[in-house]
């Protein structure tokens, strides 16, 4: 399943993470259960990375029927794909 963030939800900022020295502003969330791929823009030191994705794990599974359900799930891990 593929969800998408709403314009709404970017003007809102439902869609932006700050982890360690990154902003992360997705853009879809994929998956089911705990394992979801995010995709969107990311800010690292000052640098934007377009088409940035990472995969996170969440301690317990759910069924998003919006994007931010898994931005705001407790999340047991997460890793960058490049």
């Amino acid at each position: 399943m593929i969800l998408e963030f709403t314009e709404d939800d970017i003007k809102t900022g439902k869609n932006t993470v700050f982890l360690e020295d990154m902003v992360f502003k997705a853009i879809t969330v994929e998956g089911f259960g705990s394992k979801f791929n995010l995709k969107g823009i990311a800010v690292i030191d000052g640098e934007v990375y377009n088409d940035f994705q990472m995969e996170v794990i969440l301690t317990e599974e759910i069924t998003p029927k919006f994007p931010a359900d898994v931005l705001e799930a407790e999340w047991e891990e997460y890793e960058f794909l490049f």
